[in-house]
């Protein structure tokens, strides 16, 4: 009776809130209160993907979501963003019969990396996709480590990590787990063997401490690396960019399929490569996931292109407190070819 009962609040608070403009965390917070196990009793599909990380998240949400739709698969995610456990808690009560059963093929879900232990207390992800980690609202997050030992507790033994290869702390998670499959970029035309950007943290090895010694750089410590001292490096990928022009905007998944970016940042490049690889362990076909990622343009806000009269822009939005995302968008304005205007507003 108590999941009854918090299944009917949430989705009566759900429609309330949807009338009024609120929120969708408040519904899933008093639905955990009436019965605060209701997500280990509520039935789930038998794909439940989620990801996580400093950068990226919602739009490697949005992209997987897409190719799973077009692939014909019923997608259940949380578009909105609410990505801590009150708002994941509304998106599966809010999908699900009186009974307990959720509708859909999958349940997608962006998790905030400080809470996902929360969120996955009483279910674990069948896919965890985890994007990067690195320097993100200091007086929340801390250090990048101290948001590595807070996602930790949220892996599951039977979850398959989906992994990104290039970044050396993110790579850490596979140590044990015998679940795990990588995705990076090969050496391109953006690679440098020197660092660039404000900060490195992956100048020491996330393992032993020693000093990390790169082949190459993509973008901040985001590359191929190797720990003098223990022999940690990165791992050999399953899904990988073989081939990248940023200028052209054109890159190579696996060596054979071709894709023209909307969007020429690095990151777009990784939104995808994530999204390509969970997409293909699910068993969707390439044809299908080239098909919607081909000149993708997102639609999340963080990167729009507009027209202002017989003006043409781009609007690039980042949080200031994510460092390495703000540098890394000044850096796609320096990068331009054409002249052209610059307004920053903070």
């Amino acid at each position: 009776m108590r999941m009854i009962l918090a299944i009917i609040t949430c989705k009566l608070l759900r429609f309330v809130g949807k009338l009024v403009g609120k929120g969708s965390s408040l519904p899933g917070k008093y639905a955990l209160k009436i019965c605060p196990d209701v997500l280990g009793r509520v039935k789930l599909p038998g794909y439940i993907i989620a990801v996580t990380g400093s950068n990226g998240k919602t739009s490697t949400v949005e992209m997987i979501a897409a190719i799973l739709r077009k692939s014909g698969k019923r997608v259940v995610y949380n578009e909105e963003g609410s990505n801590q456990i009150e708002g994941v808690t509304t998106l599966i009560l809010c999908n699900s019969s009186l009974r307990g059963r959720m509708r859909g093929d999958v349940l997608l879900l962006e998790s905030d990396e400080r809470y996902a232990r929360r969120s996955f207390r009483w279910f674990h992800p069948t896919h965890f996709v985890i994007t990067n980690l690195y320097r993100d609202q200091l007086t929340r997050n801390g250090h990048p480590e101290w948001v590595y030992d807070a996602i930790l507790p949220a892996i599951h033994p039977d979850s398959t990590l989906v992994l990104n290869a290039d970044d050396p702390l993110v790579s850490c998670f596979a140590n044990g787990h015998e679940k795990v499959k990588w995705f990076g970029l090969d050496r391109c035309s953006i690679s440098a063997p020197e660092h660039r950007g404000a900060y490195h943290d992956g100048a020491l090895c996330p393992v032993c401490g020693g000093r990390m010694e790169y082949a190459y750089y993509h973008y901040e410590h985001i590359g191929s690396y190797r720990c003098a001292v223990c022999g940690y490096h990165r791992h050999e990928t399953d899904y990988a960019v073989t081939e990248l022009d940023l200028e052209k905007g054109r890159l190579v998944l696996d060596g054979d399929t071709e894709i023209q970016l909307a969007f020429h940042s690095i990151y777009n490049v990784y939104n995808i490569l994530a999204a390509w690889s969970v997409c293909s362990l699910v068993g969707v076909e390439k044809s299908v996931m080239a098909a919607v990622i081909n000149n993708y343009v997102l639609k999340n806000g963080r990167m729009v292109q507009f027209t202002l009269g017989s003006h043409h822009g781009t609007l690039l939005t980042s949080k200031h407190e994510n460092s390495v995302a703000y540098d890394t968008n000044l850096g796609y304005i320096r990068a331009a070819k054409e002249p052209c205007a610059v307004l920053i507003i903070v």
